[in-house]
């Protein structure tokens, strides 16, 4: 990972220690918090299921679930949420779960919105070996750091706070 990255990684906090401790990403501020007060945040409808927590949206008009990936530096969706949208770039991206590690996908934008809260989501398209894989958590993407760097964040007992 540290590889793909450029930065030096000595461990990985997974979604299971993250949500029983409390931690409050807040991008903007430039702080990690652990163990944070939700005072004045809105509960975003989650759950978690088989190891991933995952998040209730609308993406471009349609209800969605999404996992919540603090790791990913692209947000990617269904091909359901981008059908007749044209593309505004293209990305490269890595997971090790993708024969030879990287993958190239072209990069979309459109309305996203969760507990009300409207703003204009960029997200690609996965491979299809991971597309697979959502499909069987019954998810339709992944928000990633894309969205992190907008909004502070704070995933405890289960819960997604924004």
């Amino acid at each position: 990972i540290a590889d793909k990255v450029g930065e030096r990684v000595s461990g990985l906090l997974g979604i299971d220690i993250i949500s029983r401790m409390g931690v409050k990403i807040d991008i903007p501020a430039g702080k990690l918090s652990f163990h944070p007060s939700t005072d004045g945040m809105t509960r975003l409808p989650s759950r978690m299921r088989m190891g991933y927590m995952s998040v209730e949206m609308v993406l471009a008009g349609k209800p969605a679930r999404i996992i919540l990936d603090t790791g990913a530096p692209t947000s990617y969706v269904s091909g359901a949420f981008t059908e007749g949208l044209n593309p505004i770039g293209q990305v490269t991206d890595f997971n090790p779960l993708v024969p030879g590690d990287t993958f190239e996908t072209s990069i979309f934008e459109f309305p996203a919105s969760f507990a009300g809260i409207g703003f204009t989501m960029k997200a690609g398209h996965l491979p299809a070996s991971l597309q697979m894989m959502l499909s069987v958590l019954a998810v339709d993407g992944v928000v990633g750091m894309e969205v992190l760097k907008r909004f502070s964040v704070t995933i405890s007992d289960g819960n997604i706070w924004v």
